[in-house]
């Protein structure tokens, strides 16, 4: 490829004027002449096809001079924006122009410009004047109904942008908590009896999106109501160590969610047996830490077991490390006091021989 193509190639196309820029006054003499001209020359052809004998212009004819009043001129031939409309639906056909050159017509239109009258000049010049003013009043009311349509265009760019957070809003639901028997809940000291009635359940709403990120400000706010479950687990485990969670439970959340085809969970299924669960630390864990719902469940659960079968080991090794650590330290305790009442018997012997060397005289005993 030549320079020359790759910069015609990424040369960007000028922005179309809605409106024409206004005509100079030499440019109106221009063609004031130039149908002068033209119509001078006896030839049937140079009048203009949309010539309207009827048409009035109060800024052209009263002010027209006199050797230009009898010229057959379009209506507003001084308009840029005519002049646009008129070459857009001419007929393309030669024009009488043929009968003297372009460059013979240039040279004389530009030599009577330099010699022009005052009246002439100053007809030319209130044509252009009106027509600047026109253009601006154009623009003035292009900018406003731009503004509109921007107005507009924003207003529409708003709604849609709403429709738009609403939908992903109701896909991207977060995990809701059912509440409503929660409300009601009965104190402390029956929670403990009906830990099995599920006084508060979670119910799973979630979309059909595999990797779903949300903040879980709703769980976290109603973790309160799930820590009576917890609280009444926590209890039934002081009166039955013995109980474990078991993993009946997890399985079949998981075969449910599977069999469903829906990923992570089902909506509007309630866990069975959550609250039934005998785990201190499982049940903690998830009165605590309300996150773990923000991906499938069934995991969840799986990893929430382990968590908590490891924070059993974890407790029981320093349980064993502490009573170790006990024992080896009475050992050093224990030996720590009989170096020391040793060493205190034979500072007491010394002290002795030497107080009966100073008083007596004699040899120490040995």
């Amino acid at each position: 490829m030549s320079p020359t193509s790759k910069s015609s190639s990424k040369a960007k196309p000028k922005p179309h004027r809605k409106v024409p820029a206004r005509y100079s006054p030499y440019t109106i003499f221009f063609r004031l002449e130039r149908h002068l001209l033209l119509q001078s020359s006896a030839s049937n052809h140079a009048v203009p096809p949309t010539f309207d004998p009827s048409h009035h212009d109060p800024h052209d004819h009263p002010h027209r001079p006199a050797k230009y009043r009898h010229v057959k001129l379009p209506p507003y031939w001084y308009s840029s924006a005519h002049r646009a409309i008129e070459e857009k639906n001419r007929r393309h056909r030669k024009s009488a122009v043929e009968t003297m050159s372009k460059e013979q017509l240039t040279s004389e239109i530009s030599a009577r410009w330099k010699n022009l009258d005052e009246e002439t000049l100053g007809y030319v010049k209130r044509l252009s004047a009106v027509e600047k003013k026109r253009v601006k009043s154009l623009l003035a009311e292009m900018d406003r109904d731009g503004e509109r349509e921007e107005a507009k265009e924003d207003k529409e760019f708003i709604k849609i942008k709403t429709l738009q957070k609403r939908a992903v809003s109701k896909m991207m639901d977060p995990v809701k908590i059912d509440t409503s028997n929660s409300a009601e809940a009965a104190p402390a000291s029956r929670a403990t009896s009906e830990s099995s009635s599920s006084s508060s359940s979670l119910v799973c709403s979630v979309p059909l999106k595999k990797h779903r990120i949300h903040l879980m400000s709703e769980v976290t706010a109603a973790s309160a109501s799930f820590a009576t479950a917890a609280a009444s687990s926590v209890a039934a485990a002081a009166r039955n160590t013995t109980a474990l969670p078991s993993m009946h439970t997890f399985n079949t959340w998981h075969n449910v969610a599977r069999e469903s085809m829906m990923y992570p969970a089902l909506s509007g299924y309630h866990m069975p047996g959550l609250t039934s669960l005998h785990d201190p630390y499982l049940c903690s864990i998830l009165s605590t830490n309300p996150s773990y719902w923000t991906y499938a469940p069934s995991n969840a659960l799986l990893r929430l077991e382990a968590s908590a079968r490891l924070r059993r080991e974890e407790e029981l090794l320093l349980s064993s490390l502490a009573t170790s650590n006990a024992a080896l330290s009475g050992k050093a305790e224990e030996e720590t006091n009989s170096c020391t009442t040793a060493a205190r018997t034979e500072e007491d012997v010394f002290a002795a021989d030497v107080l009966q060397l100073i008083r007596h005289g004699s040899e120490p005993s040995k």
